[in-house]
Order: structure tokens, then sequence, then C-alpha cells
């Protein structure tokens, strides 16, 4: 009889153990995640800044991918220009824009998700195509 109660008590706490690992784990991917997406929008939020401070006809390309960390998103300007976000649904990160002084005009013609961004600067304003 004892022995069920060591036995029960032992699958009592391996099932412990088992729930703070697999939050634990949670968590941890959680936050792989977020930093993940927030890396991904600096990285564009780079780009962009480059051309804005490059002069005229300066050109640079990057890969945009179809999904990030497994989810669809939208990137999306402020209107002060002076932001980048990138909206998962599920995860928002944004980085700061620094155009230069005067503030350059960034037009985006459009986003290709899963292709390949063009980025360039055309006089005085950087265009996203």
């Amino acid at each position: 009889m004892e022995f069920l109660y060591v036995l029960g008590f032992m699958i009592l706490l391996l099932t412990a153990y088992s729930a703070i690992l697999l939050t634990l784990y949670a968590e941890m991917k959680d936050s792989q995640n977020r930093l993940t997406v927030q890396k991904y929008v600096e990285l564009i939020a780079m780009e962009i800044n480059q051309a804005a401070l490059s002069s005229s006809g300066y050109s640079s390309n990057i890969t945009l991918p179809e999904r990030t960390e497994g989810f669809n998103y939208t990137l999306y300007i402020s209107s002060d220009q002076n932001m980048i976000s990138l909206d998962t649904g599920e995860y928002t990160a944004s980085a700061s824009l620094e155009t230069g002084q005067p503030r350059r005009r960034i037009e985006i013609v459009r986003w290709n998700y899963g292709g390949v961004q063009i980025i360039e600067k055309v006089g005085e304003t950087v265009v996203v195509k």
C-alpha cells in the first residue's frame, strides 16, 4: 500500500515538473518570436535610414519573407514618417526612422511580402517598391 502512495506522489511531482517546463518553454518561445520580429523591423528601418542619408541614386534590395515567425504580417509607416511598425496580430514591433534634416519624404509604392523589396533614393524622396 505504501508503494502506491509513493508511486502516486512521484506521478504528481512528474506532472507538476512537466507543467512548469512546458510553461517555461512557451515563455521562452514567445520571447524569441518577439525578439525576432523586433530585429526584423529594425533591419528594414536601417535600410530606409541608409537610403535617406545617402545621395540621390542610392538603391538596395532586401527580401521580405512571406511570413515572419509563422505569422502573416503588415508593415506600415506612421503618418509623420518617423516610425515603421510591423504587426503580426500577435506581435507588434516598431523602429525609428531617422531620415535626416530636413526630413526626407518616404513614398511606399508597395510592400512585396514574400519577395524582393527595392529601397532607393530619388532626389530627396526615399521610394520603397
